[in-house]
């Protein structure tokens, strides 16, 4: 029988606690990345002056960096997942099932919508629809319409090995220091090591870098700043309202954001960047900043954040074809509808097929 214990790994109700501002964190990352992508499809140069359109324009293309939020907030939450699921033993198999109810179901109806509507307009290869299925589509070049869903492969790759080397971990050491001591070391090894082997690949692969950025052992380094939160989170809370470090992880979080913006999103470091940023900001919501609690706490936004794994599946199929019908340039309340759109397909997808499909992980998978 395997114990676990991270900082005291027992199951206790301190690791169980409940962040609502998670929720919140999602839904600015839900946010930026439909932001990055409508500017990415659409004309939206009529909406602002010029002079503001350039920074808007700045701001859209590295919206990129809402998919590292996304990664750091998974780390995190599913390392808690992991801990909430230990009784007395790692309980890996039900891990992976729980995981297979939350995520399959809509994941598969959306590839299968987008390869139907590609389809419509030419052909595809074969290698990318098995791809698609079997979940490695984030190493070769994608179907047009389904390009977002490298990073569902990316933390789909991450959820099947973490929870294997915790358990090793675990089996290894009865020692419930010494799990922490390794699993510190292990966390801050890799990031290290996939920052090089990423420094490494880009160098030596210089014109395929847009596929490079979206392969998992090159992205794993942001999940990992999450599961590193994590672990440290009985010392980080001993921070709390302490106002030192409250500041530091705040504008250390904001600076890392500001020096992301017009950074090479092709060069190795601008990922680190990212997640610093991230996990930074994380850590001061973490240390009771009360602004940044209260905006991404509050019920609006704890329900967008509920909503975003839905909604990141399908903001991007149905931009994708409504560019094929709306060529000229979209002003303010095409921008708004377009938004809104996307977000109410996410909406009613969670509350129609996620909660089906939850209810019956309920069922079977308790």
């Amino acid at each position: 029988m395997v114990h676990l214990t991270i900082v005291n790994l027992k199951r206790s109700t301190r690791l169980l606690e409940y962040y609502p501002f998670l929720d919140g964190f999602r839904a600015l990352a839900i946010g930026w990345v439909i932001i990055h992508h409508i500017n990415y499809f659409f004309n939206l140069s009529p909406i602002f002056p010029s002079f503001i359109f350039d920074k808007f324009n700045h701001f859209a293309k590295v919206g990129v960096v809402g998919v590292d939020l996304f990664f750091v907030t998974s780390g995190f939450l599913i390392s808690g997942l992991i801990f909430e699921d230990l009784d007395s033993k790692i309980r890996v198999k039900r891990f992976y099932l729980r995981r297979v109810f939350k995520i399959l179901p809509q994941y598969i109806l959306v590839v299968i919508a987008g390869i139907a509507f590609t389809l419509t307009l030419g052909s595809i290869q074969g290698i990318k629809i098995i791809s698609y299925i079997f979940l490695f589509q984030n190493y070769i070049h994608p179907i047009a319409s389904l390009g977002h869903l490298w990073s569902i492969a990316v933390e789909e790759h991450f959820y099947l090995i973490y929870p294997l080397m915790i358990q090793w971990v675990c089996v290894s050491n009865r020692s419930h220091k010494k799990r922490k001591i390794i699993l510190l070391s292990i966390f801050l090894i890799l990031m290290v090591a996939i920052f090089f082997i990423r420094r490494y690949t880009f160098m030596a692969y210089p014109y395929n870098q847009l596929l490079l950025f979206q392969m998992s052992h090159l992205r794993f380094d942001a999940l990992f700043m999450g599961c590193l939160i994590k672990l440290m989170e009985p010392f980080l809370k001993s921070l709390r309202y302490r106002f030192l470090p409250l500041v530091f992880f705040l504008f250390s979080g904001i600076f890392f954001y500001k020096y992301y913006v017009g950074y090479d999103p092709c060069r190795s470091f601008t990922y680190v960047w990212a997640y610093l940023a991230s996990g930074f900001l994380l850590v001061s919501a973490l240390c009771g900043f009360k602004p940044l609690i209260w905006a991404t706490q509050n019920s609006f936004m704890r329900y967008i954040g509920r909503c975003s794994y839905a909604v990141y599946l399908w903001h991007f199929l149905i931009l994708f074809i409504l560019r094929q019908y709306l060529k000229h340039p979209v002003g303010m309340l095409g921008f708004i509808v377009i938004f809104i759109s996307v977000m109410m397909a996410g909406i009613l997808s969670t509350m129609t097929i996620e909660k089906y499909f939850l209810n019956l992980r309920k069922k079977w998978v308790p």
